[in-house]
């Protein structure tokens, strides 16, 4: 309510003193709590609006700093389970965009152990869906075990 408030007055302000929206902006978001109350009266407006959120999307990847900002928080939330559950319900409904984004973190596992070791983690806590996915492709097996055994590593395609 407190944030509706300041927006009109800030709205009065901008046209009585001829303040920049820039100016008006940063004023709103200099105060935590105004800033708070900022960013949920925006979201509320994104909930009522979908289409918005697809033009915030656009314009965030445009700014790099903040784009790799927003990336580095989700992946530190992904950290909790309850949290990773329903962002792979939501991806599991865009098989190409896993299997891109799966392909693209194998790319990166070649040189991160560590990375290898968490996804080697998953497979094996997960035994059963790798199971399933073996049946169902064969050539998987085949090549896995042709790699295996000829003893050499693949060079990176």
């Amino acid at each position: 309510m407190r944030s509706s408030l300041s927006v009109c007055v800030a709205i009065a302000a901008l046209a009585t003193s001829g303040c920049s929206k820039e100016s008006m902006l940063r004023s709103a978001l200099e105060d935590p709590e105004e800033r708070r109350d900022t960013m949920n009266l925006t979201l509320q407006i994104f909930d009522e609006h979908p289409e918005y959120v697809a033009e915030l999307f656009a314009q965030a990847k445009l700014h790099d700093k903040t784009f790799d900002a927003l990336v580095t928080q989700m992946a530190t939330a992904l950290e909790d389970p309850a949290f990773a559950a329903k962002v792979a319900t939501k991806l599991s409904a865009h098989p190409k965009a896993v299997e891109i984004t799966t392909r693209a973190m194998m790319v990166e596992a070649r040189n991160n152990p560590e990375l290898r070791r968490s996804m080697a983690a998953a497979i094996l806590t997960e035994g059963d869906v790798m199971q399933q996915i073996a049946a169902e492709n064969p050539e998987l097996v085949r090549q896995v075990l042709t790699r295996i055994l000829s003893g050499g590593a693949v060079p990176p395609r």
